[in-house]
């Protein structure tokens, strides 16, 4: 099975995400606000796939939740999400593995939608890609092969 993994990557979900990619066959990641900027999120899946050796490909989602104004968990995982990692990682062009022809939703979307009940999906933190692509495509939410919410 591949697997699709949705984060808001901070330390929770860092170490999830270093397993996922070290033993599960990924798609892709597609990452959301939640306990950083989407900017900072972004940033901390390209410091773990760095440290992971790997590159999947990377989709930027939602910035903000669809109804509420949001928040950051900073107090809890720092400004960066990261417990301030990215300062060790400022040598890196953290935006390799960034993809810039489709949205998150749009790639859970065309993925699933490719390969009904054959890709499963990992959500790490808020639900808003997964939501914003139900709303884009109410059709694949039956075609998810399997759903691993943390």
């Amino acid at each position: 099975k591949k697997w699709i993994v949705d984060t808001d990557c901070g330390i929770d979900d860092a170490h999830a995400l270093f397993l996922s990619l070290k033993h599960l066959n990924l798609s892709g990641i597609t990452t959301c606000h939640g306990n950083t900027t989407l900017e900072n999120v972004n940033k901390n899946v390209a410091i773990i796939q760095h440290i992971a050796k790997t590159s999947i490909p990377v989709y930027s989602g939602c910035k903000t939740p669809i109804i509420d104004p949001g928040w950051q968990a900073s107090h809890v995982h720092h400004d960066d999400g990261l417990g301030g990692l990215q300062s060790d990682y400022t040598h890196l062009d953290l935006t390799t593995h960034l993809q810039t022809d489709k949205t998150a939703s749009n790639f859970i979307i065309d993925t699933i939608n490719a390969s009904p009940k054959d890709i499963g999906v990992i959500t790490l933190g808020p639900l808003t890609n997964l939501a914003m692509a139900s709303i884009l495509d109410p059709t694949i939410t039956d075609k998810i092969g399997a759903l691993v919410v943390l």
